[in-house]
């Protein structure tokens, strides 16, 4: 699965569907293509990040500056592991032009625009098809919308819901869940951990439901 992956992302790194196509993304492809060390993917529960970040491009694991704690923090809460899921950007090319020096961390990188999510969503439908995860974890709005190519749900009212994604598949539409939860812009500018109802119980409860449909649809499946 990991190979299958790896390709893709190399495949769309060389694109020119929208304007982030050369703005320095050679540092990219150098960076990651022989990085071929994480795990291989537990497909039980996928997550879609809101923008782009070079360490989950690079290592697979979870994301760069002070997004890392917040990430593992909330899955540690529920015995789970981020280096063991995939983790995807809504757009695969960074939306700043980098310093191959001083990578910006994930909470200094620009939100992509809506022709870069959309030229960069074949890419992402792609994975989800491969990775065939029970369940999707859209982390921000711009996740959300980068997963849907029309009408997708309204991200306030939706949040902590379950939504139905249809993707063409090479034999017909394949229908994946989609559970929509806070980006980790907004928790990391609300630490507000011991607030209960505040976002961070929000998200607690949003990956706990998460898990449990994930758990209960994977042991449908046949062996």
């Amino acid at each position: 699965m990991k190979d299958k992956l790896l390709a893709i992302q190399q495949e769309f790194i060389r694109c020119d569907l929208c304007d982030l196509g050369g703005q320095g993304n050679g540092i990219i492809n150098g960076n990651w293509a022989n990085q071929r060390d994480f795990v291989e993917v537990d497909p039980t529960i996928m997550f879609v990040i809101d923008r782009h970040d070079m360490a989950i491009l690079s290592q697979r694991r979870s994301p760069a500056g002070a997004y890392r704690g917040i990430a593992r923090w909330f899955l540690e809460q529920h015995g789970m592991d981020l280096e063991h899921y995939w983790c995807t950007p809504a757009v695969i090319c960074p939306t700043a032009i980098p310093d191959p020096d001083v990578w910006p961390p994930l909470e200094y990188m620009p939100l992509p625009k809506v022709k870069q999510y959309s030229a960069c969503r074949p890419r992402l439908h792609r994975e989800i098809l491969v990775v065939e995860p029970e369940v999707i974890i859209a982390l921000g709005n711009v996740a959300v919308k980068a997963l849907w190519p029309k009408n997708p749900p309204k991200f306030q009212t939706s949040l902590g819901e379950l939504h139905t994604l249809q993707i063409p598949g090479s034999i017909g539409p394949r229908n994946f869940d989609v559970l929509v939860s806070h980006s980790l812009s907004d928790l990391h500018r609300n630490e507000d951990q011991h607030i209960k109802g505040g976002l961070w119980n929000q998200v607690y409860n949003h990956i706990g439901l998460a898990k449990s449909v994930a758990n209960h649809l994977d042991a449908l499946r046949p062996e």
